[in-house]
């Protein structure tokens, strides 16, 4: 049994639906009383009788439906309007003619009776009007909403154009839609970790999120957005208020006045980049045109995402063939340079034990060159796209004895390593070979000391190496990672750690640089574990 709270609850229009109802009750009332006050024939109770008591069931059951209909209280009140001014026009008609006719000495059989049937037939015709009025201006309004909808939808396309990084892009497009009059707000986001986790929002989405979480169930996604991003496919919830799918989330959202929302797939060429997320504060928002334009809009972004993508990959390419191409036309040539000129001095018997202590220097430095070389060759083929489980005590292992054989005078103390796997591939044992050279290479001494340590999470994997040399200033920190940056005194090949940071970033991780205590300088590896 219904409680008596969630009857009272329905009753969105108690007094206009009333209205309606008592003007269909007095009608009935008329019909009752003629009938009972007067005797008519077969053909006037058919002509007369019955037409006037249908309108007031007509009128009895209309009420009754507006009372609990969905309507919004303007337009409840314009059906109103429009009945009870049909009524009195249908009423004031049949005035003019009952007294037209006494003025000819005529009268009705029951002239009170005409009058109420004819405010009858006035009122279904008002409710007829009401019935037109409101699809008209629900037509208008729909319009008008398309309208605004196409103007956001063209300055969210114009903010995509604009944007320059992924952030960029998806910040203006959320920022764009929840300015869009249409809309209350907007948020971009993506699967992680069992979850969809938020990449950008508007103020309102963030304040929102803080209180929620979209989980992804093992084969059976929860909600809209889970399904959405999922699926690939459009997800519409028309009211939030009675849609079960958003019971998690109802308190939440009604908070910011949302009553319906649409969750859109960014998909683009077989790649998923996400899920937008739009709230709207009114029921049925997300249909026909509206849906259709946003789910389009979902793959304007996502081919946006795909470009900017493309083109960082791009620019990251030529920053390194630059590289490349600095380090084989320049570094390798004067090398060989300074190689052929004391060779020439040792053919000669000009050479003495120096300058065979630099042709030997320089051919050491024209081979680690030459492996440089080979790793940004092999980073632009690999893209660093495709990756895998790796051992990391393996690959720090093989690092670590490397670079004894290169620098014997060096000493590296290892900390117990844990057997944890991280997702890279073949290259990564290129970035510790760089840090370690690195720490060598910018030694002020002769026997440097370094420290390699790893710090195992749950997500995620940190390795450090650390030197006691002369550190890194501050201002440098960031220029260091730089291609072709080269510290005073350094041997290497001012590409070490450019190399070490691009690999990082095609693994998805993350390089820093610290300083050590007592003097030194901290590199710090952050890899996803597998």
């Amino acid at each position: 049994m219904s409680d008596p709270g969630d009857r009272a609850a329905r009753l969105r229009h108690p007094v206009a639906g009333g209205a309606l109802a008592a003007l269909g009750l007095a009608e009935l009332f008329v019909v009752y009383r003629h009938l009972t006050h007067a005797t008519e024939p077969f053909w006037g109770i058919v002509l007369g009788i019955v037409p006037p008591a249908l309108l007031s069931v007509g009128f009895v059951v209309v009420g009754g439906w507006l009372a609990v209909s969905d309507l919004e209280r303007a337009d409840a009140l314009r059906v109103v309007g429009w009945s009870l001014a049909g009524a009195a026009v249908g009423a004031g008609a049949a005035v003019m003619f009952v007294l037209y006719q006494g003025t000819h000495g005529v009268a009705l059989a029951d002239a009170s009776y005409a009058l109420g049937s004819a405010a009858s037939g006035g009122g279904a015709v008002g409710l007829l009007v009401a019935g037109y009025d409101r699809r008209a201006r629900r037509e208008r309004a729909d319009l008008e909403e398309t309208s605004r909808m196409l103007e956001t939808v063209r300055q969210v396309t114009q903010e995509a154009s604009r944007a320059g990084s992924r952030a960029d892009l998806e910040r203006r497009v959320c920022e764009r839609i929840a300015a869009g009059e249409p809309y209350v707000f907007a948020w971009i986001g993506e699967v992680a970790d069992g979850e969809v986790v938020p990449r950008e929002a508007t103020d309102a989405a963030a304040s929102y999120l803080e209180e929620v979480t979209i989980p992804i169930a093992e084969g059976d996604p929860e909600g809209p957005t889970a399904r959405a991003a999922v699926s690939g496919e459009v997800q519409v919830v028309r009211d939030v208020r009675t849609d079960p799918d958003y019971a998690r989330w109802r308190e939440a959202v009604l908070a910011f006045g949302v009553r319906s929302s649409m969750a859109v797939p960014l998909e683009y060429d077989g790649e998923r980049y996400g899920v937008l997320n739009v709230y709207a504060d009114r029921a049925g928002a997300f249909e026909g045109r509206e849906r259709a334009v946003l789910a389009e809009l979902g793959e304007t972004i996502a081919r946006a995402v795909a470009t900017i993508q493309y083109r960082e990959r791009l620019e990251g390419q030529n920053e390194q063939l630059e590289a490349l191409n600095q380090l084989l036309r320049h570094d390798i040539r004067n090398d060989m340079t300074v190689i052929m000129a004391h060779g020439e001095r040792l053919r000669d018997g000009d050479a003495d034990a120096g300058s065979l202590d630099l042709l030997l220097e320089k051919v050491d430095h024209v081979v680690e060159l030459t492996d440089t070389a080979r790793d940004l060759t092999e980073a632009m083929r690999a893209g660093g796209t495709e990756r895998t489980a790796v051992p990391l005590e393996d690959v720090l292992e093989s690092a670590i004895a490397e670079f004894r054989s290169s620098y014997p005078a060096a000493a590296v103390t290892v900390e117990d390593l844990p057997t944890v796997a991280v997702r890279a591939n073949d290259l990564l044992e290129a970035v510790f070979e760089n840090l370690l050279n690195n720490a060598a290479q910018h030694h002020d001494r002769d026997d440097p000391a370094i420290e390699v340590g790893v710090e195992a999470g749950e997500e995620s994997v940190v390795v450090a190496v650390a030197d006691d040399g002369p550190g890194i200033p501050d201002a440098m920190k960031e220029q260091v990672f730089e291609h072709g940056e080269r510290g005073p005194g350094s041997s290497g090949t001012g590409l070490g750690l450019y190399l070490v940071r691009t690999l990082v970033e095609r693994f998805d991780g993350e390089v820093t640089v610290a300083d050590n205590e007592p003097r030194g300088t901290v590199f710090r590896v952050t890899l996803e574990r597998a």
